[in-house]
């Protein structure tokens, strides 16, 4: 099983040029079509963005990322086992999936900064020429004109790094996708380790009997009657057990631990995949 997201199809760099060349043309389509229509901004993010995860998933599935997701969620299961019956490591372990978890995320990061920065460049410049165009913004005399050369060239720099990258079309396309989707994807695992590492622990609190030891000291008991008339009657000291209900709080795995698992295997397949 490899352990990125590679394509199995025969490569083709020529292909994987003319992949490029074509979404070169497609983004600058989407661009004017931005520009003349303004009001079908939304339109066409969503549109990049859902074509971008379709493909993403597709791949993701052909590439074996869910058997890795069950590895990091079977891992993450067997590690919250060992906490319930060994508590004390609770805090150990929790730290180290911690770690972990953002190592993998701070790789995946920084493999992918180049992507995280050409998308957040193209949307920018995309959505300030639909201000514009909108009129939410007021645009200075060429304002439009150095957004418009922006965009195309950050497309233009994207899709000349597919090409060179890429090996075939399916990995021209995949990486494209992973260009779009960088931000959104880095952003739902660094949330998703954050709520993990929240409920990666949990109290509970119960109720049990248990017996515990009194020392009664020595002492007079109260006059009682007998043969001789009224006594009072010498206790010498002893030690009784009572039984008495008390609360405790146990502290135990919650289901963060597995998600932090899962976490971090989808972190180190993405981060796997850059070259």
């Amino acid at each position: 099983m490899s352990d990125t997201l590679e394509m199995t199809a025969e490569p083709s760099p020529a292909r994987a040029g003319m992949t490029a060349l074509l979404a070169f043309g497609i983004l600058l389509g989407a661009m004017r079509y931005v520009y003349v229509n303004p009001d079908r901004y939304l339109l066409v993010v969503a549109g990049v963005f859902v074509s971008s995860l379709i493909y993403f998933v597709v791949s993701a599935i052909r590439a074996g990322i869910l058997y890795d997701i069950m590895k990091g969620f079977l891992f993450g299961a067997v590690i919250s086992a060992i906490v319930e019956a060994i508590p004390v490591l609770d805090v150990i372990l929790t730290i180290a999936f911690l770690a972990l978890g953002f190592l993998a995320i701070f790789n995946t990061v920084k493999n992918m900064l180049v992507e995280i920065i050409l998308s957040f460049g193209m949307f920018f410049t995309l959505s300030h020429i639909h201000m514009i165009g909108t009129g939410e913004i007021i645009a200075g005399p060429h304002d439009l004109e150095c957004l418009v050369s922006a965009f195309s060239v950050l497309a233009l720099i994207t899709c000349v790094r597919v090409g060179l990258r890429a090996s075939g079309v399916q990995e021209a396309l995949l990486l494209l996708s992973l260009t779009f989707l960088s931000i959104p994807l880095v952003t739902i695992l660094l949330v998703s380790l954050v709520a993990s590492a929240r409920s990666s622990s949990r109290t509970t609190v119960s109720t049990k009997r248990v017996s515990v030891k009194q020392n009664v000291s020595s002492h007079m008991r109260a006059p009682a009657f007998s043969s001789t008339g009224f006594k009072s009657i010498y206790v010498r000291d002893y030690t009784r057990t009572l039984t008495k209900t008390v609360t405790v709080a146990v502290n135990g795995a919650g289901p963060g631990i597995i998600g932090m698992g899962v976490t971090g295997a989808v972190s180190r397949k993405l981060s796997g995949k850059k070259r």
